[in-house]
Parts: structure tokens; C-alpha cells; sequence
């Protein structure tokens, strides 16, 4: 895993599909505390996809949210004019 590339790591803490020490263990040379490397964020009371009050993971509001911050903004492109050539 490069240690110097930004990402999101978003891990349910009871993936019994995936362990999450496990998967810890395989970011751990990237995770970074001033957010240059891994941001590594733990989901409590969470399987591989649900979470324990019945939602998947894609419907807890501050998973999304965090998520968003990693998402490349397309729509800031096309409203540039950016791409209109193509």
C-alpha cells in the first residue's frame, strides 16, 4: 500500500468476513495522524455489511458524510466549462 497516498478506510469493527485487526494490520504502514496517509475510521457495532440496528452501511448518515469528503466533484467540472469540448 503506498504510505504517502490519501484514502478513506471506513472499518466495520465485527467484519467477520474481513477481521478488522486483520485489516488494520494491512494499513497500518499508511495510517497517518495528519491525514497525509490512511484515514483509517472504525464503524462500532457494525458487521461485514449491517450495521446492528438493520441498516447497511451506506445508510449511516456520518459514514456518508465522511465518505463525500473522498469523492471527486464532477459537477464542479462540467459547471466550469471543463469537458464542454468533448
Amino acid at each position: 500500500v503506498d504510505s504517502t497516498s490519501p484514502r478513506l478506510v471506513i472499518w466495520p469493527d465485527h467484519d467477520y468476513i474481513c477481521n478488522y485487526e486483520k485489516g488494520r494490520r494491512f494499513f497500518e504502514n499508511s495510517i497517518q495522524e495528519d491525514n497525509k496517509g490512511t484515514e483509517w475510521i472504525k464503524i462500532p457495532d457494525c458487521g461485514h455489511v449491517f450495521h446492528r440496528d438493520g441498516k447497511i452501511i451506506l445508510q449511516i448518515e456520518w459514514v456518508v458524510k465522511k465518505i463525500q469528503d473522498y469523492l471527486f466533484n464532477f459537477s464542479a467540472l462540467s459547471s466550469s466549462g471543463f469537458g464542454s469540448q468533448i
